[in-house]
């Protein structure tokens, strides 16, 4: 199924496929109706986002862009 395109025109599946290369110990999980994404990379230390789907993967992109220009 195809998502649609959310954020500088890339789908949903292509940005946590870029957290999954990017982050370790990724998890993502659903819990009381909001997803929580939780992420660990060198520069940004352990990072916990909670929110839709949506919010999340953006948070996602914006935590490790930054991560990644200070590394």
């Amino acid at each position: 199924m195809a998502f649609e395109k959310i954020h500088n025109g890339y789908s949903i599946e292509q940005i946590f496929w870029w957290v999954k290369r990017l982050a370790y110990n990724v998890s993502l999980r659903v819990e009381a109706e909001e997803y929580r994404l939780v992420f660990s990379h060198k520069s940004c230390g352990t990072q916990e986002l909670y929110g839709s789907l949506w919010v999340v993967a953006k948070n996602a992109i914006e935590a490790l862009g930054s991560a990644v220009r200070r590394a």
